[in-house]
């Protein structure tokens, strides 16, 4: 089963307890992802992350698009039906953020009449670059693929009535990404896998470092006494705008990547204590780097009859009212 992940959202429609969890042990998208798989007419769940409890429903977004609502400390998981041979070993696909846009680079190629399953679909399937996200506008069924996503120089992720911007987890990767200041009596609510008996934050981090199941983007320490410690991986911190899901707890402590303005693949040299960066001399044989070359246009659409491309269709003797 594959999946679409809309994180501070929930559907009106998923109202069947599929999966009770232990609120002390947060981590649950394995079982409920298994339990829906099972259940025949679960075409969707929602997460509480605080009551660690997820909830089935026959309906989706796509179904039912007004019952999606706004809720803190929920995700809603949407199946999408797609070509098995399109995933990846992600939990989910997809993020998908209502009301968001990709701004300040230009799409590699456009894609018009088109469902938003089908445009994550086209961006898995892309040969041609690296698709890493998409812009998709609801109203008029347009998609627009792009090789960045929001981590990225240039790029801004902002407000937008009716656009949906999808991020593929698949060509997204934080494992190269620096870590900020560790922070004392903070915790992320937004777990999705917990490890326990860690000795320590920094073999914790590590963890988060080598995650296949998903993203890492933050981890949450908390010591409980020797065996009992915990170490809680999630795919969320204040990049993806769950900043209000950082919360105080006594005796943890909380640490994110900053993957702002890096590429995918590469680390920014950060310069120790006291040094300091010269520039080379004058007359010397380095070379500056330059600068990165902008993203070509997106292609013309085509005047011939090509595969999912816009084109027309001719009524005759009729008017629209």
């Amino acid at each position: 089963m594959m999946l679409e992940k809309t994180t501070g959202y929930q559907h009106l429609g998923s109202i069947n307890v599929l999966y009770r969890g232990n609120p002390d042990i947060p981590g649950i998208i394995t079982e409920c992802r298994r339990m829906c798989e099972l259940n025949y007419e679960c075409r969707a769940f929602t997460l509480d992350y605080l009551k660690q409890e997820c909830y089935s429903g026959s309906e989706t977004s796509t179904t039912k698009p007004k019952e999606l609502i706004p809720a803190d400390n929920k995700a809603f998981f949407e199946g999408i039906c797609l070509p098995f041979y399109l995933g990846c070993s992600k939990q989910w696909m997809f993020d998908r953020y209502v009301d968001k846009e990709l701004r300040g680079v230009q799409p590699r190629d456009v894609i018009r009449l088109i469902s938003r399953t089908n445009c994550e679909r086209r961006c898995l399937e892309e040969k041609r670059f690296v698709c890493r996200s998409a812009n998709y506008y609801r109203y008029n069924q347009e998609c627009r693929l792009f090789s960045e996503e929001q981590s990225f120089p240039h790029t801004q992720l902002s407000y937008a009535g009716g656009v949906d911007y999808l991020e593929n987890q698949c060509n997204v990767g934080t494992s190269t990404c620096p870590y900020t200041i560790p922070e004392r009596d903070m915790f992320m609510v937004y777990i999705s896998k917990a490890i326990p008996g860690i000795s320590s934050f920094e073999l914790c981090r590590q963890l988060c470092m080598k995650e296949q199941d998903f993203n890492c983007r933050s981890y949450s320490y908390l010591e409980q006494g020797g065996i009992n410690d915990l170490c809680l991986l999630s795919p969320e911190n204040r990049q993806t705008g769950q900043a209000k899901a950082i919360r105080y707890r006594s005796r943890s402590l909380y640490e994110e990547v900053e993957c702002r303005g890096q590429i995918p693949g590469t680390t920014l040299p950060t310069p120790s204590p006291g040094s300091t960066i010269t520039s080379p001399p004058t007359g010397s044989s380095h070379t500056p780097p330059t600068a990165r070359p902008p993203p070509p246009p997106p292609p013309p659409i085509s005047n011939r009859c090509t595969f999912e491309q816009h084109t027309y269709e001719k009524v005759v003797n009729y008017n629209l009212r």
